[in-house]
């Protein structure tokens, strides 16, 4: 199986395990850590498809920027939207946030993310949802290439 199936393949298992983790896992549990990676899932669903979507106009070690400048020079014959790019940057950098956190805690329903400066990112099961909406209709644009 070459490179670019493997993507295929990766993209749509992550997209599932992080339906599966938010809809089913955490439905049983309650625990708000999943939230963090269905995030993290959501955002791998992406990068997977973005690479199988560009597989043959870049090296594997290009960067992820690198990677999303190329999808905005076209957007329409990648099928994506203005709003759609914006929505993977929200990705991103909510990870970043995450990486660079100083500290996360689980409250209620939520999992809060604190920056340097404690301003707050918030997950929860509703913008979850709704993340995962917009990741299934990114993802399938970019598989079909």
């Amino acid at each position: 199986m070459n490179n670019s199936n493997s993507n295929y393949i990766k993209a749509q298992k992550q997209i599932k395990e992080a339906e599966f983790l938010l809809n089913d896992a955490y439905n049983q549990t309650k625990d708000q850590k999943i939230f963090l990676s269905v995030l993290l899932k959501l955002f791998d669903s992406i990068q997977s498809a973005i690479d199988f979507h560009l597989s043959d106009k870049l090296a594997s070690k290009d960067s992820f920027s690198f990677k999303l400048n190329l999808l905005a020079k076209n957007l329409k014959n990648n099928n994506l939207s203005l709003e759609d790019l914006e929505f993977i940057e929200l990705l991103r950098k909510l990870i970043d946030y995450h990486k660079n956190s100083p500290v996360e805690f689980a409250r209620r329903e939520k999992f809060i993310i604190a920056e340097e400066d404690y301003s707050l990112h918030t997950l929860n099961q509703n913008n979850l949802s709704d993340y995962l909406v917009s990741s299934k209709k990114i993802v399938a644009q970019l598989l079909m290439k």
